[in-house]
């Protein structure tokens, strides 16, 4: 089998793209379509649905606010409410540090993030702060190399073309890309007739014809549109990144995430050999991005807050700490906005029924990240990779996905990274420092995780390793596709300023950086004081 696919790939593709026919020039970007898919994007289509709705906020710029959870969306949102003119922001964290699931550890003189690592450079908000707090560079993350079995690693182009051949029961490589590129531009194409044009993550509330179109769960979603083709690269841009097998995941998610512009943005990386893609990692730590906002913006956080519970009265918000309701240990706020994963703070906050009607429904998933040092083993040529063949197994907190910080870094990749022929540090050892994450829909014990990572170190020839830092998240706090369909997440926007309380973070919305800073933008966009 892996004979036949080097064979398939360095023969097939290579003579079919590369070398003239007798009747026209064959190229990649002919055959993907992107000048009729960049035309088509060009072409503006009005937002579709209803129109996000105004909603109550803070009543005046005194107010004393309180923000529960110092996570990058409580940070962001206490930032861009100081400087709209909010003289009253407390930052109140049950933790002892900032950042929430942004966590680096910095190891052998390079960052490696545990939690949030990645960003979108389509998120304009993240690089202005990243530039007005002068915490760059930023550098792109590369491309990353697919494991499709534990014999051997393809790149992501190859991969999805084999795929698509398969499906077809087509050998021709140039049937594969047509069958692909074909699949994307009707992908696109519904896409935009369901949604339109609009900005940021949430799109306005689909009427009831359209909402219909996005019930079930992403592969329903795939199937009934008759592109089962996309399948296999909805695995790689969706399941790999940790948010779970799309026959379970509602379709809502994977439209939200997978956008046309992030298929463009893909098949521009597949021709354009220098395109580095659309990711970027910030090389000095989000931990340390987020530690800079609330030093120089000086921003009242506060950390080790015990909270026991809060009740909101009509006039108050009334925050309670250590399990008494004596004096000293309640504090009175005007308004609330809750930061943190909405499942963990029901038994907290006083919610109303609307309120226990939405959220209880809220169900988590577990990412665990370790930063680990070990030999270099058996390496594919990016210092980025999936492990699909787990991902079709869905063997639990099974190793997923792998990063080199260092070699991401400085650009080491090819047979310089996969055969160990330059070293793994500044520190010029021979060892690689990887984060290595491992994910499921129960909590690990463990032994789970130790097994899952010792099931992975076998295969690949890794014999010595040495766990420096592992961190167990709540990740992607998700509705069920029955939920999504009825329309919760705009339920949620419509309830905003409820109870003199905003929602915000990755359990109202999507789990990644961009999104939630999306978020944020789009409550204060449609607040009016």
């Amino acid at each position: 089998m892996l004979l036949w696919r080097l064979v398939y790939f360095a023969v097939a593709v290579c003579y079919s793209l590369l070398k003239p026919s007798h009747s026209q020039d064959v190229s990649l970007d002919k055959v993907l379509q992107l000048t009729r898919l960049r035309e088509m994007l060009s072409e503006p289509i009005a937002a579709k649905g209803e129109a996000f709705p105004n909603i109550t906020g803070p009543k005046s710029f005194d107010s004393k606010i309180a923000i529960l959870g110092a996570e990058p969306a409580g940070i962001h949102m206490a930032y861009k409410l100081k400087k709209l003119g909010y003289t009253n922001v407390v930052v109140l964290e049950p933790e002892d540090r900032i950042g929430g699931d942004s966590l680096t550890v910095y190891h052998r003189g390079v960052r490696h993030e545990l939690g949030v690592g990645h960003f979108r450079v389509e998120n304009t908000d993240i690089l202005s702060i990243i530039q007005d707090f002068r915490m760059g560079p930023v550098q792109p993350i590369g491309d990353v190399s697919v494991w499709p079995d534990s014999d051997h690693a393809e790149d992501l182009l190859p991969y999805l073309l084999f795929d698509a051949n398969q499906r077809s029961n087509d050998s021709n490589p140039l049937t594969a890309l047509n069958l692909l590129s074909e699949a994307v531009m009707t992908y696109v194409r519904i896409h935009r007739q369901i949604f339109g044009d609009y900005d940021g993550l949430l799109m306005p509330r689909p009427l009831t014809p359209e909402m219909q179109m996005v019930n079930g769960t992403i592969e329903d979603f795939l199937k009934r549109n008759d592109l089962s083709m996309l399948e296999t690269p909805f695995r790689v841009l969706y399941t790999a990144q940790g948010y779970g097998d799309i026959d379970k995941r509602a379709a809502l998610y994977g439209l939200m995430y997978v956008t046309p512009k992030r298929l463009l943005r893909l098949i521009e990386s597949f021709i354009d050999l220098s395109n580095r893609g659309d990711t970027y990692i910030l090389e000095r730590g989000f931990s340390a991005l987020w530690a800079e906002i609330v030093n120089k913006a000086n921003l009242d956080v506060r950390v080790n807050r015990n909270i026991s519970y809060i009740i909101r009265t009509p006039g108050k918000i009334n925050v309670f700490y250590d399990g008494t309701a004596e004096a000293e240990t309640m504090e009175v706020y005007d308004f609330l906005i809750v930061a943190r994963d909405m499942s963990k703070v029901l038994g907290i906050v006083d919610t109303s029924w609307i309120e226990r009607g939405i959220f209880s429904h809220l169900t988590p998933s577990f990412m665990t990240s370790s930063l680990i040092d070990t030999n270099f083993g058996r390496r594919a040529p990016m210092p980025r990779a999936y492990y699909m063949y787990n991902i079709k197994s869905r063997a639990n907190h099974s190793v997923l996905y792998h990063e080199d910080s260092y070699s991401i870094l400085h650009n080491i990749q090819g047979t310089n990274y996969s055969r160990g022929l330059i070293p793994g540090g500044y520190d010029g050892e021979m060892y690689q420092s990887i984060v290595v994450r491992q994910y499921g829909d129960s909590f690990p014990s463990e032994d789970d995780i130790k097994s899952g990572f010792l099931n992975h170190a076998n295969l690949y020839g890794i014999t010595h390793g040495l766990v420096l830092a592992r961190k167990t998240w709540n990740y992607f706090s998700k509705f069920g596709p029955a939920e999504m369909a009825a329309g919760l997440l705009w339920d949620i926007f419509t309830l905003q300023g409820h109870k003199n309380t905003w929602y915000i973070g990755s359990s109202v919305c999507f789990d990644s950086l961009n999104n939630v800073i999306d978020y944020n933008n789009l409550i204060l966009q449609h607040f009016n004081l």
